[in-house]
């Protein structure tokens, strides 16, 4: 079973749709090649247009805004679900 992401009070998301999102936004990256456990700077194609797109999508799509010291401190996709849920249920 999948970790659900909590927005507001009726809106859950699964780690594998949190995934997708932000596939859909990192367009350079393939599809279907993150997973949890994936640490976004290990990818060739990361940089720090990547890190922008990701941060604001964070914004798009759940209405979250991440600082930048929180979106470094998140070394992997799950780190980075958690910090969105985390910051989601604020």
């Amino acid at each position: 079973m999948g970790k659900a992401l909590l927005i507001g009070s009726a809106v859950t998301i699964e780690v594998q749709d949190f995934i997708e999102n932000l596939e859909r936004h990192l367009t350079s990256i393939a599809p279907r090649r993150l997973q949890s456990e994936t640490r976004l700077r290990d990818l060739p194609e990361w940089d720090s247009l990547q890190a922008l797109v990701v941060v604001a999508s964070f914004d798009w799509d759940y209405g979250v805004t991440i600082s930048s010291d929180e979106f470094a401190g998140a070394q992997t996709v799950q780190e980075l679900h958690t910090l969105v849920r985390q910051k989601a249920q604020q």
